[in-house]
This record gives structure tokens, sequence and C-alpha cells, in this order.
């Protein structure tokens, strides 16, 4: 029910550690939400050896007021990017996401993950006759909640 809830609206819901891959630097990269803190930026740099991004070179933009808006992160004024090497897994972002604790998780999202686990217990046969369907209510709890990533 958690995954499919995270999947649905692009969110984490327990705080965990993930590893945000891209193949460059971007002026603005979106990381998940919530953000609770980037802990390092690293890069392959041109001969290939693994370099770390400096904190003071980048921005991290975690947006508190709207729930559906990811965290960032950019440059700090002044600052470039380093060059990096062509290859598709250049730029790691290691950050935090997700909330702080289960109680900080919205209501609605535990509700329509109580409803899933409702659907998913009473429909827990292999082979059924019955004609399974899309649980609205779930949806309306989701919908507030999903990422928009512009």
């Amino acid at each position: 029910a958690r995954q499919s809830v995270e999947a649905h609206t692009g969110r984490v819901l327990m705080r965990q550690t993930r590893d945000i891959i891209l193949p460059e630097f971007s002026d603005l990269m979106r990381l998940g939400a919530p953000l609770a803190s980037v802990v390092s930026i690293s890069y392959v740099d041109p001969n290939g050896a693994s370099q770390t991004v400096p904190s003071t070179d980048y921005l991290v933009i975690a947006p508190t007021a709207s729930p559906e808006t990811p965290g960032f992160v950019t440059l700090a004024y002044g600052k470039d990017w380093p060059s990096t090497r062509d290859q598709i897994n250049a730029v790691t972002i290691r950050a935090e996401l997700g909330y702080a604790s289960r109680d900080a998780v919205p209501a609605s999202l535990r509700s329509a993950m109580l409803l899933l686990i409702g659907d998913l217990y009473e429909n827990r046969e292999a082979q059924s006759d019955a004609l399974l369907q899309e649980n609205r209510t779930v949806q309306r709890l989701l919908s507030p909640w999903v990422v928009s990533w512009f």
C-alpha cells in the first residue's frame, strides 16, 4: 500500500536516503518530495575521478508551504557546475527524502493506504471471478498530494 501511494503521488513517505543519478548538471535539478536535506553532490570528472561539490557551491530549495512541490538544487550565486565525464551516471545527488515520522505523514495519505490494505485483504485470492475496480476514494485522497514536476 505504501509503495502504491508513493508511486501514484511521486512522494517518499518514510524518511530514507536516496541517490538521484543524472547524466550531467543542470540549472535546476529536481529531487523529490518531501525533501529533508541534501547529503552530498558528487560527480565523475573528465578524467574519471570521483569528486564532491562543496556545499557552498549550491543552494537547496525545500518548499514547505506547497505540499505538491518537490525540492530542488541550484547553483549558488557566482558559482559554476564543474565539468563532468560524458556518461549516463556522471552526477549523484544523495538526499534525505520523506516525512520525519509516521505521524508526520498527512492523514489523507495514511487513510488511502488503509483503504488499499482493506481492498488487498478483501481481494487476496490468487484468482477471482469478481470484477475489481479502482477505488475512487483512494484517488480523491491522493490527488492533492501528487508531486508537480512542472
